[in-house]
């Protein structure tokens, strides 16, 4: 663009030839533009899940299909795919030091097929890091005229802590995904779990996330920080990164950043309350007090605002001067939708009216194939359509599902032997779900399937069946399963779950102390925790783990009974009775323990336990009669009941003496618990 559509100006000399003032030497603008409507070719640069690799080439976004909608608002705005608006899939499970090198490459060949000198850049969450990492490389090629940063943790996110140091995985459905693949990985690869093969492998990116700023509180020293670097996992790639030296090289470019917050100071983890525990591998630097305790486990974070995965301050990085800083209420993973018309005002200086909005995917289906097999998947999708994936397959489907099957490499990009295999369905529906297996060598098999749904909240909830079996090379076989009442269900499965209860036992057991009940449920197919238990004492549900107190129970006759039921809906049930019983010495030692709980005074219990003492006197006697050989037989029975009518005689009176206490004396908890015990002893003595 010459600044007119007659290309660049011209004048005669002083002798009538042609000079171009804007042009010195020999110049080819036979092509100039005729509109001032062109703008830099763009690359989007996904974060830190949004590649897969399909025919041994890397693809971006055909998982979660983030940046669907930011792609379609360019194309929409007047980019045009492979010609001005570019994508960057890489291994996001390597450092960014490494995948910035092929961005160079990627943006070297642009340059030279377009004949264009510098590109912009949009780049979400880690990507952000890994395209700064270029432009402020030894390496750069000052072909960068724009970057855009959308939720990039320019200074850490903390919940990179859970997986680093601790192996954690469980808050977002991006979250449970990584964890199976990983998982997978880590299987195929022969690592004990994946903590060992995060770390040996490594997956430099998640270390890459952790921040560079005090974020663990130690419970034991009052909540003080620990000091950084020493006493947390190093991050020096991002300590570079943000060096004054290098960020002085983001002013050659226009930098924006884009930023999610959600407008809540308790939705983003900020940091963890640790303390120093012996955990063997996992926790070096703390262990987040309680994280895996329900209720408790919230206090082990303490939070900030920000898009529920990077800090509001970490996005924003003040000390990383930028040209433009954009809020948008937005969680980390709808930011690129949610800042589309920002991207393009920040790109284009003209913002859009229309923009795209399809939906976002909140329900995941995930199946990994452990060999010797591959496997085909037939179901219906949201419009009512047959679909099928999977070995030679197309891929993706219509409705974005999406077969994978690679080799690992090592750091040498060389294959290792170990394949893997998932299929991937977004937004799954409830119906019949049919897998073919096709056998590719003879051994065993197993398949997992899972289905990670997340609520308004961002709450995950994770459903798991497994399938295992043996295959020979060719051979088929056909497996189901369905989605139905919002459940995973296995259709293989026609046996129910057996339920072993270890306590109680069918017996009497004396009122003191405490009694757990105890209970196995296994299946043949299910996996335990994802068996549905529901417990019932007495006929009446209890959600909590069963520990009775036997002295403050009612005595005689009570009944405890388990209902199992697999994700194939397959139910049993069993039930055990047992008895709570009391007898003298047991009566007399409980005495003291309502006296601890303030159920009795002291001079109440004293006076009771006189009592009882009179009865196991009374009890001797009659014992020491049973046991005469100078007595008749007729005497002794005459004598044993003269002395049963002595011991009812006392339990009637002090069971009287009991009713006619007042309330400040004996609680009514307190008299009804003594009451019941006397009408055992006056039936069972």
């Amino acid at each position: 663009w010459w600044g007119s559509e007659n290309g660049p100006e011209k004048t005669s000399d002083s002798n009538g030839n042609t000079v171009y003032p804007k042009i010195v030497g020999q110049a080819d603008f036979s092509d100039w533009r005729e509109k001032e409507e062109f703008h830099d070719p763009v690359i989007i640069v996904p974060g830190i899940l949004g590649s897969q690799k399909v025919d041994g080439k890397w693809q971006m976004d055909l998982i979660f299909h983030v940046y669907d909608n930011l792609y379609k608002e360019f194309t929409a705005n007047g980019y045009t795919v492979e010609d001005d608006l570019y994508k960057f899939p890489y291994e996001w499970r390597d450092s960014n030091i490494d995948n910035a090198k092929l961005l160079k490459e990627k943006i070297e060949e642009i340059k030279e097929e377009k004949n264009w000198p510098k590109v912009d850049i949009v780049a979400h969450s880690m990507g952000g890091l890994l395209a700064r990492e270029y432009i402020e490389s030894d390496y750069y090629g000052d072909d960068v005229d724009q970057l855009i940063t959308l939720g990039t943790p320019h200074l850490g996110a903390p919940e990179s802590y859970l997986k680093w140091d601790g192996d954690k995985w469980f808050w977002s459905l991006g979250d449970i995904y990584t964890k199976n693949i990983i998982k997978q990985e880590a299987e195929e690869m022969g690592y004990d779990d994946i903590f060992d093969y995060v770390h040996e492998r490594p997956v430099e990116s998640l270390k890459e996330l952790l921040p560079t700023y005090e974020y663990l509180q130690e419970v034991d020293n009052d909540y003080k920080y620990k000091i950084y670097p020493q006493d947390y996992p190093r991050n020096e790639f991002l300590e570079n990164l943000n060096s004054q030296e290098n960020i002085k090289k983001l002013e050659n470019i226009e930098f924006d950043k884009i930023v999610g917050k959600l407008n809540n100071e308790n939705i983003t983890i900020a940091g963890f309350n640790v303390i120093d525990a012996d955990m063997g591998k996992y926790w070096e630097h703390g262990y987040p007090l309680g994280l895996e305790i329900p209720i408790i486990g919230k206090s082990s974070m303490f939070y900030s605002d920000g898009d529920k995965t990077v800090p509001i301050f970490s996005a924003k990085s003040q000390e990383i001067p930028e040209d433009d800083l954009v809020e948008v209420v937005s969680d980390h993973r709808s930011l690129p939708t949610e800042a589309q018309k920002d991207v393009l005002e920040l790109l284009t200086g003209v913002r859009p009216e229309n923009e795209k909005r399809d939906s976002l995917i909140k329900d995941m289906l995930i199946i990994s194939v452990f060999s010797p097999i591959d496997i085909n998947l037939t179901y219906q999708d949201q419009s009512g359509q047959t679909q099928t994936i999977g070995a030679n397959q197309p891929n993706p489907t219509e409705d974005g599902a999406f077969y994978a099957k690679y080799y690992l490499q090592d750091e040498n990009k060389q294959n290792l032997g170990q394949e893997i295999e998932f299929i991937t369905v977004p937004n799954p529906t409830e119906s019949d779900y049919q897998l073919q297996t096709i056998g590719t060598s003879q051994g065993n098999y197993k398949i997992e399937v899972v289905r990670i749904l997340e609520d308004q909240d961002g709450q995950t909830q994770e459903q798991t069946i497994e399938f295992t079996g043996t295959t020979e090379p060719n051979q088929t076989q056909d497996l189901n399963f369905q989605i139905q009442n919002n459940q995973l269900i296995n259709q293989q499965d026609q046996q129910a779950p057996q339920i072993e209860i270890q306590s109680p036992q069918n017996q009497t057991y004396l009122n003191s102390g405490q009694l757990k009940f105890e209970f196995q449920a296994n299946d043949n197919i299910s996996e335990i925790q994802n068996i549905q238990i529901q417990k019932y004492l007495d006929a009446k549900e209890t959600q909590e783990e069963v520990i009775l107190d036997l002295s403050l129970q009612k005595l005689g006759k009570h009944q405890f009974k388990i209902i199992a039921q697999d994700e194939a809906q397959n139910q049993s049930e069993k039930t055990v009775e047992f008895e709570i019983g009391t007898d003298l010495p047991t009566f007399t030692s409980n005495l003291d323990h309502y006296e601890d709980l303030k159920l009795l005074r002291s001079q109440e219990t004293r006076f009771i336990q006189q009592i009882l003492k009179k009865i196991q006197r009374l009890q001797a006697i009659k014992k020491m009669i049973q046991d005469s050989s100078k007595l008749k037989k007729k005497d002794k029975e005459h004598l044993e009941k003269l002395v049963d009518k002595l011991i009812q005689k006392t339990l009637d009176g002090l069971e009287k003496n009991i009713q006619a206490k007042t309330e400040k004396k004996i609680s009514p908890n307190a008299k009804e618990l003594l009451l019941d015990q006397l009408d055992w002893l006056g039936k069972n003595l």
